[in-house]
């Protein structure tokens, strides 16, 4: 049954809508009304674009697009385009005069090739510390669209190192998509004002640009970075809806979003503009709903003590950028719309509303904690009486290290499982031959489908060395050319390019196989698994990071590792209370964690330990609260995770076993 807010979003005649929601709440459901709602009133499908976050939200509003169709009748027919944003920005470089305006082609480099990139810097001159801090100012400043150009030097070499590639960063994509737009956009405003289109030259034809899409529809609006909300705006030329929640936000894919980009005084300047606020929980049960409601809470009152009179725009100085997810301080008429909204994105639910189940779990230590759970959801499975399967349930970990530990448990149990630990990356070091077989065999397949790729030949030569030499060009060609015809696993056999942990990786990103592809349909799916992972097979126990679980819900979500270090992983430690960076980035990972509990449609689990060794606790950075002292040595007291006491009696109390 459809709400009345949902009702209202998908018939509203505003050319810029607003929909803001607590997770849950049904936004993206509104999205796929709207959709469905433009459509039955006789619009063209061409003209509509759906755009997500990323490939996993992508697929979910897909599905709720056609629901939304089946449901109301309307026939999708051709054309309705649903986009990451990643995509819509590679769509609008990707076009010859892009091309020639920009020198750049839209191809990203993942993170092997990223390491390659490195290296040539270091090379010309940038020593690791200050290249480290000086690309966090550009990605920064691409962003955020800072007038200020931080790092000129760096940023020139970057440039004509990609332009060698013929490559692109992905944090760099939607700033020149936007700088792009924008001035063919000036361009054309001005052409056309001053000189007929029949009169245009050839230079001025080149710089103009349409807009694509009447309508344009953006999703988790609070995952994009300033430029790419920015691009969203340039690329429809009738009505832009936004669904999105400033609590929701998550630096997955965009490591720098901006979720507050939709209370800018844009959104209140616009005369035809109407916001919906979806209040009634969708997914949430009720006991659920409520320790969303605390967080959300906590949030709020939070962000209020880090955008106090007198406080830096941004804890760099060097770069004018306005305020985002990582914390800085806000205009006072953006942080008065966001305040106001607050309430409004708690939840609502009634007496019909489902209660749910909320469990906070301590256990000894780590290794109690991964197998106890994993026995636990075992038992559940094997009940006859117990619905629960394992493609209902999902694990998040804090970080790799947790999330192989219970992968390997998995395995050892014989329980069959999906893992999503990482984005853009892969196990091992490019520069050691015995550590980079699935680096090695991942650049094969991206030669064996684009022989002339120039950013793969530089990453081929390099492996082992970071010059790079001529001797394994030739020893690629020897193997591309046994490649010639091969298809699905005969093809992956051939590619494989040694044995070591990060093989297995680069096998992940290629199966299920059904066993005729070829190079070119794999290296696609490598890519677009290795850049935006996606869950892709069905009925298995999913275990993922924070930073993989976008557009995810399951029955049953267990949070684990929630102990100061690994989350939060800046544990508030004495004489750090008034570290504003370590305060911005506990807002970013309670941001993170109310994301992470509204995943759950029935039950949800935190889970934490008491103790690990001291070296461990040390080496991982987890918050010691003592040393007691055990057999043969001494034990390290782990602090368990704020946020539990932050929500209050909204969380159950803390039991040692699980029903």
């Amino acid at each position: 049954m459809l709400s009345d807010e949902v009702r209202r979003a998908a018939a509203s005649k505003a050319r810029r809508l607003r929909v803001l929601g607590g997770v849950g709440s049904g936004k993206t459901t509104a999205i796929a009304r709207r959709v469905a709602g433009l459509l039955d009133a006789g619009e063209d499908g061409q003209g509509i674009c759906v755009v997500a976050a990323g490939r996993s939200q992508a697929q979910k509003l897909r599905e709720a697009l056609t629901e939304a169709l089946t449901e109301t009748g309307v026939v999708l027919g051709n054309g309705v385009r649903v986009l990451t944003i990643r995509a819509l920005c590679r769509e609008a470089l990707s076009t010859q005069k892009a091309r020639a305006a920009t020198a750049r082609e839209p191809r990203l480099l993942n993170g092997i090739e990223e390491l390659f990139l490195l290296e040539d810097l270091k090379a010309a001159g940038f020593e690791p510390k200050r290249l480290r801090e000086g690309l966090e100012a550009l990605y920064r400043s691409w962003a955020d669209l800072s007038p200020k150009q931080p790092e000129p030097e760096l940023d020139a070499s970057l440039s004509a190192l990609l332009i060698s590639r013929h490559a692109m960063l992905p944090q760099e994509l939607a700033y020149v998509a936007w700088h792009y737009l924008k001035g063919a956009e000036d361009a054309q405003a001005v052409t056309s004002a001053d000189v007929p289109a029949a009169t245009w030259t050839d230079a001025q034809a080149a710089t103009s640009v349409t807009k694509p899409y009447k309508h344009l529809l953006v999703d988790d609006y609070q995952d994009l970075s300033r430029a790419a909300q920015a691009v969203t705006e340039l690329l429809c030329s009738h009505s832009l809806a936004i669904a999105g929640n400033p609590h929701q936000s998550s630096s997955a894919l965009e490591t720098h979003p901006y979720p507050l980009g939709m209370f800018e005084p844009r959104w209140e300047s616009v005369t035809d503009v109407e916001t919906v606020v979806l209040a009634k929980t969708a997914r949430c049960p009720q006991r659920i709903a409520a320790g969303v409601n605390a967080l959300a809470l906590s949030i709020v009152e939070q962000e209020k003590l880090l955008n106090v009179p007198g406080e830096s725009s941004s804890s760099d100085a060097s770069v004018e950028a306005p305020a985002s997810a990582r914390g800085g301080r806000l205009s006072a008429d953006v942080m008065g719309s966001a305040r106001e909204s607050a309430c409004d994105l708690l939840l609502d639910f009634d007496a019909a509303t489902p209660l749910g189940q909320v469990h906070a779990v301590k256990w000894v230590d780590s290794t109690q904690e991964c197998k106890e759970i994993l026995s636990w959801l075992r038992r559940r499975f094997n009940d006859e009486t117990d619905s629960l399967e394992p493609g209902q349930v999902l694990i998040v970990a804090p970080n790799r290290v947790w999330a192989r530990q219970f992968a390997r448990r998995c395995e050892a149990l014989k329980q069959s499982y999906e893992a999503i630990i990482s984005v853009n990356s892969m196990r091992g070091n490019p520069l050691r031959l015995d550590a980079s077989a699935g680096m090695r065999s991942y650049t094969l397949l991206t030669l064996a489908a684009h022989p002339d790729d120039s950013a793969a030949w530089r990453s081929w030569c390099g492996f082992g060395e970071a010059a790079g030499n001529s001797v394994a060009r030739q020893r690629a060609q020897g193997i591309l050319s046994r490649c010639a015809g091969a298809q699905g696993e005969r093809l992956l056999a051939l590619l494989s390019d040694g044995d070591d942990a990060s093989r297995d990786d680069f096998e992940q990103l290629l199966r299920p196989l059904a066993g005729d592809e070829d190079a070119c349909t794999l290296y696609e799916r490598a890519s677009s698994q290795l850049l935006d992972p996606v869950f892709c097979r069905e009925h298995r126990l999913r275990i993922a990071t924070p930073q993989t679980v976008g557009g995810l819900e399951a029955k049953l979500v267990v949070i684990v590792g929630m102990v100061d270090g690994l989350l939060p992983t800046t544990p508030l430690r004495p004489g750090q209370a008034d570290s504003r960076k370590a305060a911005e980035q506990r807002q970013r990972q309670r941001r993170m964690l109310y994301n992470l509990m509204g995943k759950a449609s029935e039950e949800l689990v935190f889970s934490f330990f008491q103790k690990a060794e001291p070296q461990t606790a040390e080496r991982l950075g987890l918050a010691v609260r003592r040393l007691r002292p055990s057999q043969g040595g001494s034990s390290a007291m782990i602090a368990s995770n704020g946020y539990l006491e932050e929500m209050g009696q909204a969380v159950p109390g803390i039991v040692s076993w699980l029903p």
